[in-house]
C-alpha cells in the first residue's frame, strides 16, 4: 500500500467499567495502572491490553482506565478524520458492561522517532508490481502462438538490512536493502524443459519521505539458457549476456491508492549485446488493503525501454485482487496478466513475445 502520510497514530480508547453493585473507585489502584509499564509494539511505542488490566485487578469496580492500543494504518482514518476499533479489541473478552469511547482525530499524538533498526521489515522502496526481472515469489502460466505454454516462475525477494528512520506503516528515513531472484522459464509442451533463466541481484541505498521514495545502487543482471533448450536447438547462437549498472528509480504516491514510477539504468559493464542504457516507467492502483479474506483489486501497467532494441517500448500489465497479512504487511496477489514487446528472458536477443496468462505474486 502506498504511504502517503507522515506519522503513525494511535488510537485511545476510554474503558468505562460500571459494577452491578457500584462501589467506590480506589485511587491507590487507578494510579498503579496509570503508572504501570506499557508493553513494547513494533508500531508504537507503548500499549496496554484491557484483558491484562481486568486480570491483573488494577481496575476496580467503578474505576476509569485508559490504555492506547495499536491498530494497522487505514487511510479512511485520515481521509474521514475519525478514529476507527482498534485491532485486537473484539477479542479482549472484556465484560458487557464496557464502553469504548475514543479521542477525535486531531488530538491524538503522533509517534515518530528516528532511530537506528536492523533488519525493520517492510521495505521503504516496494518492488514494482508489472515490471521485468521483479524481484519476487512469483509463477505465471502464459502462453505465446510460436512458444506455446510457458511456466516463468520467479524466485528471490527484496530485503531491508538496516534503516535509519522510523517503523510502521507509514515508515520514513534512510535504508539500506539488498535484492536478488532467479527467474526461470519452463516449456510446459516439452515436459517442463528449461528454455532459460536470468539472474538479478542489487544493493540499493534507499531514502523515504512522506509520499516519496528514491533508491540508488547497484543492479546485476545476467541470462544463460537451459541445456535442455540447447539440446533441442543446437544451432542456437548462444550469448553471455551480462549487465552491472547504476539504478536510479523514484516512486511517487499521487494518492493514497496511486503510484507512478521511473528508473534510469546506466550499465559500466556489459556482454552479450547488452546495451549501456534501459528505462522503465510505470503506474500502479491498488486501494489500502485491510488484513483478512476481503482483500482489495490491484492494477498495474509497465513499459521497458532497452538501448539493445533501440528503446523499443515493452507493455507489460498485471491485474487482479490481493491481500495482506494479518501479522505483516505481506503482499499475495491473484489475476491476469499480459506482456508484449522483447523476450522477458534477455538470452533470446531476437525473440518477440506476445504472452497472454494467469499469475501468482507474493511480497514480502
Amino acid at each position: 500500500m502506498p504511504s502517503a502520510a507522515t506519522s503513525c497514530r494511535p488510537v485511545f480508547a476510554t474503558l468505562l467499567l460500571v459494577a452491578a453493585g457500584a462501589g467506590s473507585a480506589c485511587a491507590e489502584d487507578r494510579l498503579a495502572f496509570a503508572n504501570r509499564p506499557a508493553d513494547e509494539s513494533p508500531f508504537y511505542e507503548h500499549s496496554t491490553h484491557p484483558r491484562e488490566a481486568a486480570a491483573l485487578g488494577l481496575v476496580p469496580e467503578g474505576g476509569t482506565a485508559t490504555y492506547v492500543a495499536p491498530q494497522v494504518f487505514d487511510p479512511a482514518v485520515s481521509e474521514a478524520h475519525q478514529p476507527v476499533v482498534p485491532l485486537g479489541y473484539q477479542d479482549a473478552d472484556l465484560p458487557p458492561t464496557v464502553q469504548p469511547t475514543f479521542t477525535p482525530y486531531a488530538s491524538q499524538p503522533v509517534v515518530e522517532r528516528s532511530e537506528w533498526h536492523l533488519l525493520p521489515g517492510d521495505p521503504l522502496f516496494r518492488t514494482f508490481i508489472a515490471s521485468v526481472h521483479a524481484p519476487r515469489m512469483s509463477g505465471e502460466v502464459v502462453n505465446d502462438d510460436d512458444q506455446g505454454t510457458l511456466l516463468d516462475v520467479s524466485i528471490g525477494g527484496r530485503i531491508p538490512i538496516l534503516r535509519k528512520g522510523t517503523l510502521g506503516p507509514q515508515a520514513q528515513g534512510w535504508e539500506l536493502q539488498v535484492y536478488g531472484a532467479a527467474l526461470t522459464r519452463l516449456s510446459m509442451d516439452r515436459q517442463s524443459d528449461v528454455e532459460a533463466t536470468d539472474y538479478k541481484f542489487g544493493l540499493p541505498l534507499v531514502w523515504r519521505s512522506g509520499p516519496t521514495a528514491v533508491s540508488l545502487g547497484y543492479d546485476h543482471v545476467s541470462s544463460h539458457i537451459g541445456d535442455e533448450y540447447l539440446i533441442r536447438n543446437p544451432d542456437f547462437e548462444r550469448i553471455n549476456y551480462v549487465r552491472d549498472a547504476f539504478a536510479l528509480m523514484v516512486m511517487h504516491d499521487l494518492t493514497e491508492s496511486v503510484s507512478v514510477y521511473g528508473e534510469a539504468n546506466r550499465a559500466f559493464h556489459t556482454s552479450g549485446g547488452a546495451g549501456q542504457w534501459h528505462f522503465q516507467l510505470g503506474a500502479e492502483y491498488q486501494p489500502y488493503v485491510t488484513p483478512g479474506f476481503r482483500g482489495a483489486p490491484v492494477v498495474a501497467v509497465n513499459t521497458l525501454l532497452r538501448e539493445e532494441f533501440n528503446y523499443e517500448g515493452s507493455l507489460g500489465v498485471v491485474a487482479g485482487w490481493q491481500w495482506r497479512g494479518l501479522t505483516s504487511n505481506d503482499l499475495l496477489r491473484l489475476g491476469v496478466t499480459t506482456y508484449i514487446g522483447p523476450s522477458r528472458q534477455f538470452s533470446f536477443y531476437d525473440r518477440y513475445e506476445r504472452l497472454f496468462g494467469a499469475g501468482i505474486w507474493y511480497d514480502f
